[in-house]
This record gives structure tokens, C-alpha cells and sequence, in this order.
């Protein structure tokens, strides 16, 4: 399995991200695995208490078979849908892999969708209970699992080094936009927090490329966006004012809500 994961853009810019190896993966499992046993306890605890008191009202059959399946559908939504509404809401961060530094991508780089997030989820029985998710992670030069590979996704590392710790307690240096532009910015669909966050990374490492490759990137990641947004691609405009555009209206929507 190869440490570095490339891709190279219509632009010719080559992006490089690193792979998370299988010990990292799996120590992230771990974690994710022990939240879940621990929220399966808890239901069993409540299915339990549920159980004494429809014995104690002498409640229909009928109604102890709803109260029976909807613990079973609590049970299966748990299993997939952990894993699915953690890696959607936090840019393809399970807890697990937020604590070992780790988050699942899309192999063209954009971060994780719905689509991509469920179908990795899906094939999660498979390769857990076959355990043929680490002979395929083996086999595998970027690491991936079969719900990698159905999905079309990768699991890269986050950078933790002195960069990135720079990157987290710095501002951004955005173009300015004034607060006319945001009000201009009424997109078809509102800005999304994945969408927001890819936008602010590239102007947290806008810094460290060269000028011809960060105007290359900004295009495509403007282009993106405006795909993503429903806005017609000839009414972007400069690439960079557009991007730091979207993440001003972002944070105006919320600026109440901690986001």
C-alpha cells in the first residue's frame, strides 16, 4: 500500500493527500465499535424497562410486537446510521476517526456525499462480518476496503504537523468582499458546511502553492461550487472572490449557531 494518494486535476494541478494506514483505520474502528456496543447496551437496558411495563399493564400483543419492532429498527438504523450521519455531518469524520486524525474523501478529493457516505456504509456488514475488508485493504495499493471501492472512496489522513496546527488557529486570508456581494449571493441551494470547509482550507494552504496552481485550484474548486449550488458557470466571475464569497454568506447564515 502506497503512503501518498495523488490526483491530478483537468488543470494540471497535482494534489497529494496521505493514505491512512490500516493500524490508524483500525484503532478508529475500535472506538466507533465501543460507542456503538455501548449505545446497543443502553437500548437493550431501555428495551428491558420497556418490557417490565407492558408485562405490568397487561398491554395487547399487538402492541408489544409494535414496541418489538421498533427496537429492531432503532437497532439497525444504529448500525448504519452512525456511521453515515457521523462522516455527513463532520466532513467524513466518524468519532473514532476524528480522534486518530483520519476522514473519508471522495477519490477525486471533494469531501464524502450522501450517496458515497451510504453506499461505504451498506458494504460495512460485508467487510466487517466476512472480514474481507483488511484482505482487500492488503491487496489494495491505496488501502481501501470493498466500500471504498463501491463508493468510491478513500481514507486519508488530516494533517497534524505544525502546518496544519497553523492553519487552525489562523484566519484565512480571504479577498475582501463587502457585504453588498454577500447580499448579491442568493444561490439555488445554500451553502453547505463541506462545501464550506473545502473553500476555507484552500485559502488556509492558498499560501504554500505557487501562483499558477492556486489560480488552478480555485477554479476548479469555484466551478465545483457553482455546480453544487446551481449557479451558472459564466456569472462566477474571479474564482477567488467567488469561493470567499460563498464563505461569508455561509457564516452570515450561521453566525448564531456556532457553525
Amino acid at each position: 500500500m502506497t503512503d501518498d494518494y495523488t490526483i491530478l486535476t483537468p488543470e494540471n494541478v497535482l494534489l497529494r493527500f496521505q493514505v491512512a494506514g490500516m493500524g490508524s483505520r483500525f484503532a478508529a474502528a475500535v472506538v466507533d465499535y465501543l460507542i456503538v456496543v455501548f449505545a446497543y447496551l443502553a437500548l437493550a437496558f431501555g428495551a428491558a424497562l420497556v418490557n417490565v411495563v407492558t408485562d405490568s399493564l397487561a398491554l395487547p400483543n399487538s402492541v408489544a410486537s409494535v414496541l418489538a419492532g421498533i427496537f429492531l429498527l432503532v437497532t439497525f438504523l444504529l448500525w448504519w446510521g452512525y456511521f453515515v450521519l457521523f462522516e455527513l455531518l463532520w466532513n467524513g469524520r466518524s468519532p473514532g476517526k476524528r480522534m486518530l486524525h483520519i476522514r473519508v474523501a471522495r477519490t477525486d478529493g471533494l469531501p464524502i456525499n450522501p450517496s458515497s457516505a451510504i453506499v461505504r456504509n451498506l458494504m460495512r456488514i460485508v467487510d466487517t462480518l466476512l472480514f474481507l475488508g483488511p484482505i482487500v485493504m492488503l491487496i489494495d495499493s491505496q488501502g481501501r476496503r470493498l466500500g471504498d471501492l463501491a463508493a468510491g472512496t478513500i481514507v486519508i489522513r488530516e494533517e497534524t504537523g505544525s502546518l496544519a496546527a497553523l492553519d487552525a488557529l489562523t484566519e484565512p486570508a480571504l479577498p475582501p468582499v463587502s457585504h453588498e456581494q454577500v447580499e448579491a449571493f442568493t444561490p439555488a441551494r445554500p451553502v453547505s458546511r463541506a462545501q464550506y470547509t473545502l473553500a476555507r482550507d484552500f485559502f488556509a494552504r492558498r499560501a504554500r502553492l505557487t501562483p499558477s496552481a492556486s489560480a488552478a485550484v480555485a477554479k476548479a474548486l469555484a466551478e465545483n461550487l457553482a455546480d453544487g449550488l446551481e449557479v451558472p458557470r459564466d456569472q462566477i466571475g474571479d474564482s477567488a472572490n467567488f469561493l470567499a464569497t460563498a464563505i461569508r454568506a455561509y457564516e452570515e447564515a450561521h453566525q448564531f449557531d456556532g457553525a
